[in-house]
């Protein structure tokens, strides 16, 4: 009897608050491994309440980031431009309460896709001592921290602030060919915190 009565109340919690939220940000993205390699970052998400606390998602994010000029430091990286792409599942964790602003914390992992393109100049530098290089970054497993706050704007309109911090090592390779001969030299690419990022912005969601 009193285990029929726990699940009424707790399925009556999740039903009383089952509210979805999708939500799209735009802001500030930075490759943690470089100090000056920061640019433009989106992340969209999408929010199912499990308790009026609780609530478990899925979060998309985009950053695009330039890799300076003698800027590698152990992660064979060379100037270009680096972009990583996290697909990751979420628990949010809501401070409970009526009132319009709604903090969070969040965190979560999953899965990245990860380019880098070589810069023209990089490349150009290469001819000109006889060589083309292809650098390739892998993709892999990701885990991520963040917060923020939701501001109620309206009946189901929120203003949002997020901040996430994306661990995630560095695992490639290079290849240098030699323009005249066609031989190739290659080599593994790796950091433990070489494409740790860090994504900030602000946004607007929506809760059906």
């Amino acid at each position: 009897m009193r285990r029929a009565s726990l699940a009424l109340v707790l399925g009556g919690a999740v039903a009383a608050s089952a509210a979805v939220r999708v939500s799209i940000m735009g802001g500030y993205a930075a490759a943690m491994e470089w100090s000056s390699a920061h640019d433009f970052g989106i992340s969209a998400a999408a929010e199912l309440d499990l308790t009026n606390f609780l609530a478990v998602g899925a979060r998309l994010t985009h950053s695009s980031v330039p890799i300076p000029a003698g800027a590698s430091s152990g992660t064979e990286l060379s100037q270009g431009r680096l972009r990583i792409t996290p697909v990751a599942l979420f628990l949010q964790f809501r401070w409970p309460g009526a009132g319009r602003l709604k903090p969070y914390l969040a965190a979560g992992g999953g899965y990245s896709f990860n380019s880098h393109v070589l810069a023209a100049e990089a490349a150009a530098a290469w001819d000109l001592v006889g060589f083309s290089v292809e650098e390739k970054v892998e993709n892999t497993t990701v885990v991520f921290a963040g917060a923020g706050f939701d501001l109620a704007v309206g009946p189901r309109l929120f203003f949002n602030v997020h901040a996430q911090i994306i661990v995630a090592p560095l695992s490639g390779t290079w290849t240098l060919t030699d323009t005249v001969t066609g031989e190739k030299a290659t080599g593994s690419m790796s950091g433990s915190n070489g494409l740790n990022s860090l994504v900030a912005g602000i946004g607007l969601k929506y809760q059906f």
